[in-house]
């Protein structure tokens, strides 16, 4: 089950001698920071740790089987969501220096990979008690990830080689032809969708991933220029429900064995989950934008605690679940079930963040 495992946005810094990604203009010029950015990536985060504490309780049939299948219909969300941020800081600002923003960019990621491999090589070495060959040691050179989350991480180096060309993209498009590019990318999703629904093993999900993650970029880069109107924030909020019930009824429907984890519809290249995924970042951009922040400080203090820190949230999350899971470890723990492995895990590696972060070498690494 673990192979669906996932992911993080990476905190995204501005290239070197250029403004915050994170901020527009106006923010930038007084000073502040925009709040919006920081509740989509405090929220994806908290939908990632959702989406693999639920991974170890398959759903069955019975009363616990639909507040499984409902949340997991939410925490699949947080691939989309932090790759449509990464679209909407990133293709923001032009690139003035391509070196320098590789040069950057690169080394966000390699460093958390590096120090992440590190890391999970020493769990499944020592902490799971397995022996690994060395044809496994291998595979994790060529590029394999070591722990089952980490391949966001790989995936973002040929999506970052490909920024400067998907910012183009983005930029030139008219609303007419994103239109067009965005009816295209949810029709080229709905084959790939159907075969699954028809033969589990039907066409790979992998089918469309590359140019599927990077359409995540382009449509990012293109939505939240404009706050949403009156008319605009209901329909949003009717697709987003509408989505959201249909997939869990859909899953059920799909189900069709106890503690069978049927994912057809919850991939996140499906084409309701795009259309869900798009409709939630719209949303959550218009509540960070109208949230009144002086009102609540401590809230958004918290928010933006979660957010400086998702990097470290992310490559620690996995670790910290494994060990709450386990009955050898953790036996007080491993039968509590996702209500107290999810916030454990959150607090856990928000902790474990903060305290790596002192260190110099590393701080870099979970920031």
């Amino acid at each position: 089950m673990r192979s669906t495992g996932l992911v993080i946005a990476i905190p995204l810094r501005p290239p070197i001698n250029s403004p915050r990604h994170d901020e527009p203009v106006a923010a930038i010029s007084s000073g502040q920071r925009e709040f919006a950015p920081d509740l989509v990536r405090a929220v994806a985060t908290a939908l990632l740790v959702m989406l693999h504490g639920l991974m170890i309780q398959a759903p069955s049939f019975g009363p616990s089987w639909w507040a499984l299948a409902s949340l997991t219909a939410l925490a699949k969300l947080c691939v989309p969501l932090f790759l449509l941020l990464n679209g909407y800081l990133m293709m923001r600002r032009p690139i003035a220096d391509l070196g320098a923003f590789y040069r950057h960019r690169f080394g966000r990621i390699l460093l958390p990979l590096v120090f992440a491999t590190v890391l999970g090589v020493v769990v499944r070495q020592f902490g799971r008690d397995e022996t690994l060959p060395a044809r496994e040691f291998v595979r994790i050179l060529l590029g394999f990830p070591a722990y089952y989350h980490l391949w966001f991480l790989l995936l973002m180096l040929p999506l970052t080689l490909a920024t400067p060309w998907l910012q183009q993209l983005a930029a030139a498009m008219t609303p007419g032809t994103f239109r067009i590019f965005l009816w295209s990318f949810g029709l080229s999703l709905v084959w790939p969708t159907l075969s699954r629904v028809v033969d589990a093993y039907g066409i790979p999900d992998s089918y469309f991933a590359g140019v599927g993650y990077a359409a995540f970029l382009v449509i990012g880069g293109r939505l939240g220029r404009r706050p949403l109107g009156p008319r605009e924030l209901a329909v949003c909020l009717w697709i987003f429900a509408l989505i959201w019930i249909a997939d869990i009824f859909g899953t059920r429907f799909l189900t069709t064995a106890p503690g069978e984890r049927q994912e057809t519809l919850l991939h996140f290249l499906r084409p309701q989950v795009v259309a869900q995924s798009v409709v939630a970042f719209m949303l959550l951009l218009h509540v960070g934008r109208a949230f009144p922040v002086q009102r609540f400080p401590r809230f958004c203090s918290s928010v933006r605690l979660v957010s400086r820190y998702s990097l470290g949230i992310y490559l620690l999350h996995a670790f910290v679940l494994d060990v709450v899971w386990s009955p050898r470890i953790s036996p007080a723990m491993a039968g509590a079930g996702p209500a107290i492995h999810i916030p454990v895990a959150i607090v856990a590696s928000l902790g474990l963040s903060v305290l790596i972060a002192r260190l110099p070498l590393l701080r870099r690494a979970v920031t």
